[in-house]
């Protein structure tokens, strides 16, 4: 709340609760009076003309945000979120602002700048490989399985998905060239030169 310049969807959100905030010192200053109004305020008005001008001329920025709001819990803020449209902003702005900073201060720390350039260069190799060179595109797609990730080598992720524990052998065996002169002879045979 002390910081709602880096999350203006929270700043918009609050903005919906500034004339009830109004009504309220309002009702403050008439149950008050003049004289503790000014003393809470820390104001010298001199007319409930100016008190009115100043409560009405109060805008977000000049308001604390604590004070805009009562909020007892988080699922009464979520609610207050979803009511007015602006959860997924909110949580943007919690992700960019608190999130990611975390978990690019681990991550940088375990070398994450040098994997991606890694994996940048392979992904560069794959999109720009030639489709109809077999052999270049079985072994650019072999570099691009076995490139490591941050935690762990592509392959891993792939079996994990699949459930086959078994590419890393399938893979070494295409990349060996063991099945090579086996389909060879299978497309002379219904006619492919080679």
């Amino acid at each position: 709340m002390n910081n709602l310049n880096n999350f203006p969807s929270i700043k918009n959100m609050l903005v919906q609760f500034l004339p009830d905030y109004r009504d309220r010192l309002m009702d403050d200053f008439r149950d008050r009076g003049l004289e503790d109004f000014n003393m809470l305020q820390g104001k010298q008005f001199k007319t409930e003309e100016e008190v009115e001008n100043y409560v009405e001329s109060l805008t977000i920025d000049d308001v604390d945000a604590e004070s805009l709001m009562f909020i007892d819990d988080p699922a009464s803020f979520i609610e207050i979120a979803n009511n007015t449209g602006l959860a997924s902003d909110i949580l943007f702005e919690f992700y960019k602002n608190f999130v990611f900073p975390l978990w690019s201060k681990y991550w940088m720390a375990q070398g994450i700048d040098k994997t991606r350039k890694n994996v940048q260069k392979v992904y560069d190799q794959l999109m720009n490989m030639d489709e109809d060179n077999i052999r270049e595109s079985i072994a650019t797609i072999n570099i691009a399985l076995n490139t490591a990730h941050q935690n762990g080598e592509m392959l891993e992720y792939i079996e994990q998905q699949t459930g086959d524990y078994n590419l890393r052998a399938t893979l070494d065996s295409l990349s060996a060239g063991e099945k090579v002169e086996e389909w060879n002879e299978e497309l002379r045979e219904i006619g492919v030169q080679i």
